[in-house]
């Protein structure tokens, strides 16, 4: 997924805060290993490998999270 197409997901979600949505993100092998969702103005990126919860209330940092992620992901 690109950079671009990660920041409108997390801009959809915050425009649509009172909705309970959550993204996925797959690896190379279509296996979940993250899943994000905007609630109380924050976006929680939860690793579903290690159930972590980060939490962040701007965008940007959000998505540099997930992209960083993601790529850690496909090289192991």
């Amino acid at each position: 997924m690109s950079l671009d197409y990660t920041r409108l997901m997390l801009q959809t979600l915050k425009q649509y805060h009172k909705s309970d949505i959550t993204l996925t993100f797959t690896n190379e092998e279509d296996v979940p290993v993250l899943s994000v969702r905007y609630l109380s103005n924050y976006f929680h990126v939860k690793n579903l490998n290690s159930s972590v919860v980060e939490s962040y209330s701007e965008l940007y940092p959000a998505v540099d999270y997930i992209e960083h992620s993601m790529v850690l992901k496909t090289l192991i």
